[in-house]
Formats: C-alpha cells, sequence, structure tokens
C-alpha cells in the first residue's frame, strides 16, 4: 500500500476520537444549576451581527460543558435556555483573535417566559488554549499613528520584528520576512481567510487589506497540528458586510514641508552628510459594503492607493552616470539621491448564506506596484545600479465554504490563487532595466572595495528579471465538537510555481580597490529557472477539558516534492556552450510532527492560566524549503552559472586582456596584456555539475529540517478587563543541512593567521593577532563539488534560541493599553563541522576565525507598546506608540591584502586573489545605538449627518531622535567604518481625515 494513503486512512480513523478544533475564536463554558450539579442538554445561542447566520447554536454534554466554534470578530449575546429552568441571557462578549473565551452560566428552576439578562466583563484571561498571540481590532488600528500596514503593526509587538523601522509611512510596503521570537524567515505566514498568501522566503510584496480588515492577529510560536509554522503568522480577517450599508474613507498625507531634519554635527563626523528623510507619502482608501439580499448574501469593497519618496542616507546621484569612458564614482552633492513606491489596489468580499448549514464567501484583490521606476539606489548602490521594479499585477481569488453540519459538526474548505508577474528590484527577484538615460548596454556593473563608500555598487544594476509566481493552496476540515472533547481532522494542499527569468547587458562584473580592478565576475545570462513545489499536509489533533485542567494533542503529516521542467543554459557572451537538461525533481520529504499543550485554571476562578505547549514543526515546504531555496537544485541553478577571477589590469585600459573563455590563470603582461587568475570555479563553462546532494537528505522520511518549540506561559487577570502575560519560548533546530565542497578536504586548507591594524577604534587599539584563517591550497583552487547534506554527518552543529516575554493588555471602557518587553539570546555552535569542513566558516563572501566558532549574543532587550485614550465629554482621541529596540550588531570585514596574509601564510593567496575580506572582530560583542521611536496622535471626533468624523493630527517620531539603524561594516585600516547607512527618518508631522458612515 501507498505509504501516504496508509497515512490518509490512519489519520481519518483518528478522527473518530475526540480533538480540539482550534484556529478560531469559541465562546466555551460550563452550566450548572443552583446546586451546582452540572446540567447536560442545554441549548447555548451565540448571536452577533458579525453573523450572517445570525446565530450559532451549541448543546452542552454529559460534563454540562459546551463550545461554540468558528466565530468570527464582534460583539456577541449568548443564551442558555433548558425547558423547565430560566433563560439566561449573558450580554457583552467581546470576540477576537482566536481566543477561548469561557462563559458559565447557573440556570434556576422557573418559568418557561421568564430570562435572566446579565451583563459582565469580556474575560480577558484564556483558560483553555496555549498559543501566544497578540490580537489588534479595527478599533485599535484606526485610533494608533501608524501606517495601516501588518509589519508596521506588527513591529508594536515586543517580541516581533521584521528589520523595517517605518516612520510615517517612509517605508511603504515591506516585502521583506517577520521574525517573531526567534523563529526563521521562511516560517513567516501571512493568512487571509486561514490561507497563505506568502511567498519567497516568508514574505510578500502583498498589500494585505489592513485598512479593511475586522482585526488582524499575531502569532508568535506556533499551535496545533493545523499549524504548519512555529513562527510568526498574522491572521487577517476582511470585512464582510452586513445588513445594513456603511463603508470609510480615509485620506493622510504629508509633504517635505512637513518633515523636520535630524543630521546632528556628530553623525557628520561619523561620515554621514545627508540622512535619509521623507519627502511625501499618501495614502488614500475608500470601502463600502451592504446587503445585497438581506441575511443572504453581502458585499465588502475597497480601493487603496499609497505612496513614498524618501531621500537616501549618504547617497548622491553620480554625474558619470551613463558614461562607459568614466570608471569612477563623482558625487553631486547639489542633487541627493531619491526613492519611490507606490501601489494601487482594489478588493472584493462576497459572503453568501446559501443555506442556514452552508455559507460561502469569496474574495478578489488586484494590486499594482512600481519601485525605483524613478529614481533609486541604496547607501552602497547608486541611483543607476538599482534596476526598475514593478508587479502587473498582482492578484488574489479565494474562496471558502463552511458548514455546521450540526451542533456537533462543523465542515469548512477553502481555495486560493495568489499570482504575479514581477520584475523587482534585487538579485532574487530581478529588476527591469531604467529609462532614465542612465543605461548603456555597454557598460559594466562596478563594485568599490574601498573609495569614498566601501563596498559601493554603481554604472549598472545587478541582474535583471522578469519572474512569474503563482501560489495555489487549498485546504478541507471536519471538526467534532462536545463540551468537554472537541476533534479536528484536516487536509491542507499547495503548489507553487514560478519561472525566474535572469538577464544582463554585459554578463561581466568588475572589482575595484581606490580604483584600481583587482577581479572581474562572469555570467553565463541570460537564462532561465523554472520551478515547482507541491505540498501535503494532513492533521489530527485533540482536546480535553477535565475540570481546571485542558489537555491538547495533535499529530501532523507533511509531504514536499519539488520539479523541475527541462531547461537549458546556453548559449551566451560567456558561456558559448549549450548544456540541456531533461525534467527532474530533488526534494521529496516526508514528516510526521507531534504537538502538546496543557493549560490549567490555577484557582478554579479563570483569572490565573498556567499554561504549556511543544511541538516540532518542519522546515517549510513552497519556495523556500527547508531554509534552502528549492532552486539551488534545479538543474540550471547546480551548475557554475558565474565564476569570479582575480584581475591585475597592467596595461590600464579597463578591459581584460586575456582569453576569459580559458578558466587556466594566465599572465600576459609580457606582451602588453593583464594577469588574470584562474576560474573560481572550475566548472564555469563545463557540462559538469557544481552543486550535488546527498539523496538521503533531499528525498526520505525525518530528514528535513526541523524546530522544536517549547512555551510555557502563565496569565493572570490583574483587574478587571486588564491581563498580565509572562511567557518563556525555547527553540532547537535539527536536521541542520550544510553544503561542503568534497572537491578540497580540510587537509587542503592551510590555517593561519594575521595581524589586525593599529587603529583606535578596534579593540585594544587594535594590533592583535587575529587566529584561525583558512586559505585553500593553490595546486586546489577553483575545484568546486558542493556536497548539501546533514551537519550530522561531520559532527553536532547547535542552533538554539531562548526567549522572555512579558505584555500588558489593557481594555477598558476609553483607553486601551498594549505592550511589554522581549529579552531573546541566540547561540550557535559549528565548532565540531567547521574542523571537517573549514569552507564553513565564510559567510557571505567574509571569513570568520575559528575561534568564534561558538556565538552566544548576550539577551538582546526590547521594549514596545501603544496606548489609545478618548477623552470624556471634549470626544478627542488621543494615542501613541513607543519602541525601544537593541541596536545593530557590528562587524570589522577587513580587505586583508597579501602584504597582511603573507607574513602567516607562508605565500599570496591562491588563485592570485589581491585580499581576502575577514571579519576582525568578535561577533555579537559589540552593538550599535539603541533605537528610540515615539508617535503620537491626537484627534477630534465629530458626528456629521449620523456619521463619525475623525480629524487627526499625527507625530511620528515626535521626539526627532536619530538613532543610527545600519552600519558600514566594511573596514578600512584608519579609514572608513561604520559609517552610518541609515538612520531614524526625522519627525514627520502628518494630518489625516476618517469618515465612517
Amino acid at each position: 500500500m501507498n505509504t501516504r494513503v496508509a497515512i490518509l486512512m490512519a489519520l481519518t480513523l483518528a478522527a473518530l476520537l475526540p480533538a480540539a478544533a482550534y484556529g478560531q475564536a469559541s465562546i466555551v463554558g460550563t452550566v450548572r444549576d443552583t446546586s451546582n450539579a452540572v446540567l447536560p442538554g442545554v441549548t447555548v445561542e451565540a448571536s452577533s451581527p458579525a453573523l450572517i447566520e445570525k446565530v450559532r447554536t451549541a448543546v452542552t454534554d454529559g460534563a454540562g460543558q459546551f463550545q461554540v466554534v468558528d466565530l468570527r470578530p464582534g460583539a456577541y449575546i449568548v443564551t442558555f435556555s433548558l425547558p423547565g429552568f430560566s433563560t439566561v441571557r449573558r450580554e457583552g462578549i467581546e470576540i477576537s483573535g482566536s481566543i477561548a473565551v469561557t462563559v458559565n452560566a447557573e440556570l434556576r428552576l422557573g418559568a418557561l417566559e421568564e430570562t435572566i439578562t446579565v451583563t459582565g466583563e469580556t474575560p480577558v484571561v484564556d483558560v483553555t488554549t496555549t498559543r501566544l498571540q497578540q490580537t489588534m481590532d479595527r478599533d485599535v488600528i484606526d485610533a494608533i499613528p501608524s501606517a495601516r500596514q501588518y509589519f508596521n503593526l506588527a513591529n508594536l509587538v515586543p517580541s516581533i520584528s521584521n528589520g523595517n523601522r517605518d516612520v510615517g509611512g517612509s517605508s511603504g510596503v515591506v516585502a521583506g520576512a517577520v521574525i517573531a521570537s526567534g523563529s526563521r524567515a521562511q516560517d513567516s505566514r501571512i493568512l487571509i481567510d486561514g490561507m497563505n498568501v506568502a511567498i519567497g522566503a516568508g514574505g510578500s510584496q502583498y498589500m494585505t487589506p489592513t485598512a479593511t480588515s475586522r482585526e488582524l492577529t499575531f502569532n508568535v510560536t506556533g499551535g496545533a497540528a493545523e499549524s504548519d509554522s512555529p513562527g510568526f503568522s498574522v491572521s487577517i480577517v476582511p470585512l464582510d458586510g452586513g445588513n445594513s450599508f456603511g463603508g470609510s474613507l480615509f485620506a493622510n498625507g504629508a509633504n517635505s514641508a512637513m518633515v523636520g531634519d535630524n543630521l546632528s554635527d556628530e553623525l557628520r563626523a561619523q561620515g554621514l552628510q545627508a540622512s535619509n528623510k521623507l519627502v511625501s507619502v499618501y495614502d488614500l482608501t475608500a470601502a463600502f459594503g451592504g446587503p445585497l439580499v438581506r441575511d443572504r448574501l453581502w458585499f465588502y469593497g475597497s480601493a487603496r492607493g499609497v505612496g513614498n519618496n524618501n531621500t537616501v542616507a549618504g547617497m548622491y546621484v553620480n554625474k558619470n552616470a551613463g558614461n562607459v569612458n568614466a570608471w569612477t564614482f563623482e558625487p553631486d552633492y547639489s542633487r541627493q539621491a531619491e526613492t519611490e513606491q507606490t501601489y494601487r489596489g482594489g478588493t472584493m468580499r462576497l459572503t453568501w448564506q446559501a443555506t442556514p448549514r452552508n455559507k460561502f464567501s469569496g474574495f478578489w484583490d488586484e494590486q499594482y506596484r512600481c519601485a525605483a521606476c524613478e529614481g533609486g539606489g541604496t547607501a552602497v548602490q547608486t541611483i543607476e545600479a538599482t534596476p526598475r521594479s514593478a508587479t502587473s499585477p498582482m492578484r488574489l481569488a479565494q474562496a471558502t465554504w463552511k458548514s455546521p453540519v450540526s451542533n456537533r459538526m462543523l465542515a469548512e474548505a477553502g481555495f486560493s490563487l495568489f499570482g504575479h508577474r514581477t520584475v523587482a528590484g534585487n538579485v532574487v527577484l530581478g529588476g527591469r532595466p531604467r529609462t532614465d538615460g542612465t543605461r548603456d548596454p555597454d557598460l559594466m556593473r562596478v563594485v568599490e572595495q574601498a573609495g569614498l563608500i566601501p563596498g559601493l555598487s554603481y554604472r549598472q544594476p545587478t541582474l535583471y528579471g522578469h519572474h512569474w509566481t503563482q501560489t495555489t493552496v487549498w485546504r478541507g476540515a471536519l471538526s467534532y465538537i462536545t463540551g468537554s472533547h472537541s476533534a479536528k481532522v484536516g487536509y491542507d494542499g499547495g503548489l507553487n510555481r514560478r519561472i525566474l527569468e535572469y538577464e544582463s547587458d554585459t554578463g561581466l562584473w568588475y572589482r575595484f580597490n581606490n580604483g584600481v580592478p583587482n577581479q572581474l565576475t562572469l555570467h553565463a545570462t541570460p537564462y532561465d529557472v523554472p520551478s515547482n513545489a507541491t505540498t501535503a499536509a494532513m492533521y489530527v489533533q485533540d482536546q480535553w477539558v477535565l475540570g481546571r485542567l485542558t489537555l491538547q494533542g495533535g499529530i501532523r503529516y507533511d509531504f514536499l516534492h519539488t520539479t523541475y521542467p527541462a531547461q537549458q543554459l546556453g548559449p551566451s557572451t560567456y558561456y558559448p556552450n549549450v548544456v540541456s537538461f531533461p525534467a527532474s525533481d530533488s526534494y521529496r520529504w516526508n514528516d510526521v510532527t507531534p504537538r502538546f499543550g496543557a493549560a490549567y485554571d490555577l484557582f478554579g476562578n479563570g483569572k490565573t492560566a498556567v499554561k504549556v505547549m511543544a511541538g516540532k514543526y518542519v522546515s517549510l515546504g513552497g519556495l523556500s524549503p527547508g531554509g534552502a531555496d528549492p532552486d539551488d537544485f534545479t538543474p540550471v541553478q547546480r551548475m557554475a552559472t558565474s565564476t569570479a577571477r582575480a584581475w591585475t589590469d597592467a596595461n590600464g585600459n579597463f578591459t581584460p586582456d586575456c582569453d576569459l573563455a580559458s578558466g587556466a590563470a594566465q599572465d600576459l603582461r609580457a606582451s602588453g596584456g593583464d594577469l588574470c587568475g584562474a576560474y573560481a570555479n572550475a566548472n564555469y563553462g563545463t557540462a559538469n555539475f557544481s552543486s550535488n546532494f546527498n539523496p538521503d537528505y533531499v528525498q526520505g522520511w525525518g530528514v528535513r529540517p526541523y524546530q522544536w518549540v517549547f512555551t510555557p506561559s502563565i496569565q493572570q487577570q490583574l483587574w478587571p478587563r486588564v491581563s498580565l502575560t509572562v511567557g518563556y519560548v525555547r527553540r532547537v533546530s535539527g536536521n541542520v543541512a550544510v553544503t561542503d565542497n568534497l572537491a578540497v578536504g580540510a587537509s587542503d586548507f592551510d590555517r593561519f593567521s594575521i595581524t589586525a591594524p593599529s587603529d583606535p577604534r578596534l579593540p585594544g587599539g587594535g594590533g592583535y593577532t587575529v587566529p584561525g584563517l583558512y586559505n585553500v591550497k593553490p595546486e586546489k583552487f577553483g575545484l568546486t563539488n558542493d556536497y548539501r547534506t546533514l551537519a550530522n554527518d561531520y559532527g553536532t552543529l547547535i542552533q538554539h534560541y531562548d526567549g522572555i516575554n512579558a505584555g500588558v493588555n489593557m481594555r477598558l471602557s476609553a483607553l486601551t493599553v498594549q505592550g511589554g518587553l522581549a529579552a531573546e539570546k541566540t547561540t550557535t555552535d559549528n565548532c565540531e563541522v567547521v574542523e571537517k569542513v573549514p569552507e564553513l566558516l565564510q559567510v557571505g563572501g567574509v571569513w570568520l576565525p575559528d575561534a568564534y566558532c561558538h556565538i552566544a549574543t548576550p539577551f538582546l532587550m526590547n521594549y514596545k507598546g501603544l496606548a489609545t485614550y478618548i477623552i470624556p465629554r471634549v470626544d478627542v482621541q488621543v494615542s501613541g506608540t513607543y519602541q525601544n529596540l537593541a541596536g545593530a550588531e557590528f562587524a570589522a570585514n577587513y580587505n586583508a591584502p597579501n602584504a597582511v596574509i603573507i607574513p602567516g601564510l607562508g605565500r599570496p593567496l591562491a588563485g592570485n586573489a589581491p585580499n581576502l575580506p575577514v571579519n576582525i572582530i568578535e561577533p555579537a560583542a559589540q552593538y550599535g545605538q539603541r533605537y528610540m521611536q515615539v508617535d503620537l496622535r491626537a484627534g477630534k471626533m465629530l458626528t456629521v449627518a449620523g456619521a463619525r468624523l475623525l480629524v487627526a493630527f499625527d507625530l511620528y517620531n515626535a521626539f526627532n531622535a536619530n538613532p543610527i539603524q545600519t552600519y558600514n561594516n566594511t573596514y578600512v585600516a584608519n579609514g572608513p567604518w561604520l559609517t552610518p547607512t541609515l538612520i531614524e527618518p526625522p519627525r514627520v508631522a502628518k494630518f489625516s481625515v476618517q469618515l465612517d458612515f
């Protein structure tokens, strides 16, 4: 019998066991009579305007317990009725996120027509679920000063970071992944109606419908068996419409006259002569919804346009841009570089209650994006070296079905299709040529190692690309719910397809050191990289309520398979051969992982809950399975598609006068030519693969990289509607993959040391010995046979994370406060592995001394919070947000020349290399300034023709702070080092208007 079929049958049979229904909010509780005896058979009805079907019903079981599941956010009334007893009606229950709200009731003997109405506070302590999450509802999103993007709002959760620190909308829509409590980038998930739209390494260029959503729930440590991710996920609940027409209009913006200046003399002394600041920003949103057929068919649509323009820190227009005869960067200090981004999009959602037990919903979102279409650049990349980036269109289509088959059974299914054609501005996602006159097909891209800006890229963009991506997911689940037991069995499927198209104008890049060529790089462009990744998962999960103790358990099966259509490499200018490949595959992973959880109502009063959650999570599939891009194993990507070689331009004509088609070292200086080193990858230009893999790693059971996550926590009600949560997160990674170049062994490297330059900025003033560096023996230079396998084949490799989180949640009638702290520490140790595979000490092209094979950061502290308050009688709303974050880690990446290398190595570097990049300071030992940001808002609420109007004034970075966010870590002896490349943007004032009707 097929193994996967057997697992499917086993999980289906397991669904007959009671298990928990997770992922949506629920109302749970126990019904008793006045003698404290439990009452089975009580009808429990939860009603809310948020439900198109109006009412959800459950019946208490033999233990007097009930669960009403799959509830949308909103205000609920819960009614308890049993013949012979008075009816109890509980009002004012607020539901959000995936919280389980406990609502108990006591029924007394009485007349059938008697109804007792009880109004009380919504419980703030969840005594049954174990997931760590924070929810921001529509009221909070509208009230606080923010750019109304999910990643900006997520940054206000203490244990979450995404590397983006927005001031007044300056960052636009960010495509990067979000990290939560030490999670991996590829664990990031964006869920619309429970279905993922994140692509790549967990990020997405998608502008989520944050501005027209009922709420956002941020999860930080995974969940039950239905959850595929142990890290960050944001669950977005779009607005449905309702039985009455309504909508909103929103507008805000600012221009350069409303922006401050925080470039200080101290920053100028550190080398930053021009800061990054907002030039203009706007956000326009219109939304409207209501009934097409009352109680049967609702709609909600929106349109949104956002845009921003910023100056680029430390970057100016290059006077030599587009000039094929000019080889230097000459900044025009009268024209600072600027970059912009625009988004346009519209959404439509339909909700149809086809029958009392069948509800369907559909969602459509279409967006058009453009970034760096005008201007461009970064602190280490000029405008002309920045490709245009556009996505036209980006399209999301979803459909879901839900059916409460009975009071004890819920069936659901969904389908999602997310696709876009993108031309994005980086090597990973591609880019298109510029149209501003700076492009010339004969220009060579240049990277300058030293000069005015160490690491500067100028003259020509990196690789261009025109990529197509499509992510399709589907899911189905069946839940069986009683009061004290509940069960859920489900299936998730997915297909990720993409074609990466790479091209460049010349296929040849140069590297300079102080304007002198010392290396060139050949590229085999153009070429295409098509890939498909199929995922499947089946799970069953279970929950028991045993008095004050709730136990949860589950098991999940995950499958990943990647396939590659037929493809070809070459011919091109610097890759004249043609190599064709038939269709193939690589990853075929199967995994079964457990999940456990327990929650205990410590004193039985629903005010103190002790919780623990533990689970094993495999690295996610899709476009970045296992932390490694599946394109690594496409036949084309396994080839050497580029290679560097040392170059001495002896005749000074900026043309490599040697045979570039030959990979051997050539010294033609005696005949008027140049010195060209051997190919750094001897496979370039041949039909040989450079990358191979261990079949036992890419195919099999239990070999996929994984994490164990352990999360104990305690939640305490401090006062009514005020709670404190303290938790600890421990992550332990396993099955970590490494790449070993089998063409060379540890004995093929010479170990040596260098002396750091004497420099008062270095520890102890410099001049110390930097031991434990490696250089391959000259006779082995260029030999490449990279082999991907598990680190366990070589020894123990440790990747651990420890985090402590504490947060307060306060929701009073006029005051809302959310905030807390996170202390985070990471530990990595690959000492046993690098003894056998020393090339692993080279990360991102920079060598790390082997003494630093064990790295443990200190506990890094982050503090965040938000608050909103409505001043009584005057209807003035004031709010603010606060962030105080650890600074960036320092490095000193020194391009050590042969003059420094030879005394320790006893010879020049292999391959005629002119220098060796080395980090000469201890990792995780020095950090930059802490980042502090305070944003404030004051708004007046008015009533206009029955509509609510909010006119607000915002101050972002209210104190005009200027901490350095990022540094240039390229070290030049007694020259530039730690030059600020990005600071906190200066104070921004914005006006906004929002009309809700």
